[in-house]
């Protein structure tokens, strides 16, 4: 056991930001893995001239960590979709940590149908041109639960009490479906939970990626 703490102690670890971050959206954290490991950090573009899928941003992905055999993972929101293909479709991801994880199709809640009924886009896909809303569409309208299944990374959930854009049934249905996988909740936090409480979501990465056993 000590032999597989230091091993996981020297992955490198790869974070992915949410949709409409960048690569230090999580700069703080990073900094302080950067005691302990490589850290790599990349941002996930949003093509103003060509649309993109969830495969081309897994890809992205692929291309920064070509020269690892294993990495593990820190994600949030969109970043989250990233690492569920990821750990699904390949054997790289060792762990992953993914906070405000996004994947799900929300259920159509009376708002929500409101909204569509309303046309009223979202602040996100109202900023955006035609052809970055062809992408923001390809990437929300991609349910990734028949994967979950598939994941073959240790997963550690961890989710706001109080998220309104990935809400806690999103967490507990990820729960219930990715095989290694346990759901820490932070109560009364958002959809930024990982900032909102860093000094415990750091403890709990750490925890998770450098001292204990595998789920």
């Amino acid at each position: 056991m000590q032999q597989k703490a230091q091993n996981n102690r020297n992955l490198p670890i790869l974070f992915l930001h949410g949709w409409g971050g960048n690569k230090n959206s999580f700069l703080p954290i990073q900094n302080y893995f950067n005691n302990y490991t490589k850290t790599i950090s990349i941002d996930l573009p949003v093509s103003k001239d060509s649309v993109l899928t969830l495969d081309d941003y897994k890809n992205i992905a692929l291309d920064a960590i070509k020269p690892y055999d294993k990495v593990n993972i820190i994600a949030h929101s969109f970043g989250g979709r990233i690492a569920l293909l990821l750990s699904s479709s390949t054997d790289i991801v060792e762990k992953q940590v993914l906070t405000g994880c996004a994947g799900l199709i929300p259920r159509l809640t009376f708002k929500r149908w409101l909204k569509k009924v309303r046309k009223i886009p979202s602040p996100d896909y109202a900023a955006l041109n035609y052809i970055q809303k062809q992408t923001f569409k390809n990437i929300v309208n991609t349910n990734l639960k028949p994967v979950l299944s598939d994941v073959n990374a240790n997963t550690l959930l961890i989710f706001g009490e109080k998220d309104n854009a990935t809400p806690l049934y999103m967490a507990k249905t990820l729960n219930k479906n990715i095989k290694m996988c346990k759901l820490i909740i932070y109560k009364k936090c958002t959809h930024f939970a990982y900032l909102e409480k860093m000094n415990k979501f750091i403890a709990d990465c750490e925890n998770f990626l450098f001292k204990r056993d595998n789920l």
